[in-house]
């Protein structure tokens, strides 16, 4: 990209982004203390923002608590490589499930993270 070049973020852009995250509830607790410390060490002039403990205690984990950022940047991976994956789940009853797909996209909506794929089947 011509003329790209890092930028440290204005406390206002910050303190967005971390009320995006907290709101949205996707990252488990851990993973949400990383990426907003990642987010203030590359902020500008954190000396005007009120850092507070008290947002941290306020962030709700999500009930599944898995791994969310580490199953993102591998689904971003094959996404942008253009690989096919093969997916182990289980359904909604219980079943485990094996099948091969081309995955598309990852969307967040109404508190949940979407995978989209085609599968094997879908030719």
């Amino acid at each position: 990209m011509e003329g790209s070049k890092k930028q440290e973020l204005e406390v206002m852009e910050y303190l967005f982004i971390e009320k995006i995250l907290r709101d949205v509830s996707v990252l488990r607790n851990d993973e949400f203390s990383v990426l907003k410390s990642h987010l203030l060490m590359n902020t500008r002039d954190t000396s005007k923002l009120l850092v507070s403990s008290n947002i941290k205690s306020r962030y709700k984990t999500p009930a599944h608590n898995k791994a969310i950022l580490k199953i993102y940047g591998d689904l971003e991976l094959a996404i942008r490589s253009l690989k096919y994956i093969r997916m182990v789940y289980q359904d909604d009853i219980g079943e485990k499930n094996i099948s091969n797909m081309i995955p598309c996209n990852i969307r967040y909506q109404a508190g949940h993270l979407y995978f989209m794929g085609y599968t094997e089947e879908d030719k």
